[in-house]
């Protein structure tokens, strides 16, 4: 037999639900700001590291391939983010991650 729920202030199924629905939307924003902060950090990672290489007037013929690949692999992105999809992000997040990986063999 199900218990019955008391009728006090603040107990009713409806306002416990919206306060745990609060709570989520307030992990949920944690989260994103969390991912966001990652995947953005690697991206700038990799900007710097380009940028830092640019400088040198005997750029490695390894490097330039890689430049292209990176070059490629961003501009083959197809994201259409007013429709907020998590296949989009995850494409960013791999992408970024794949210049990274680039980056990462280069002896800066």
């Amino acid at each position: 037999m199900a218990k019955k729920i008391s009728k006090a202030a603040g107990t009713s199924p409806a306002q416990i639900l919206a306060k745990d629905l609060t709570q989520l939307r307030r992990v949920f924003g944690a989260t994103l700001l969390s991912y966001q902060t990652r995947v953005e950090s690697q991206i700038d990672s990799t900007k710097q590291a380009v940028l830092d290489g640019d400088g040198n007037e005997k750029t490695p013929q390894e490097r330039i391939r890689d430049l292209r690949d990176m070059l490629a692999l961003v501009r083959k992105l197809e994201i259409k983010s007013a429709k907020g999809r998590r296949r989009d992000l995850r494409k960013i997040e791999n992408t970024a991650g794949e210049l990274c990986e680039f980056v990462g063999r280069w002896n800066l």
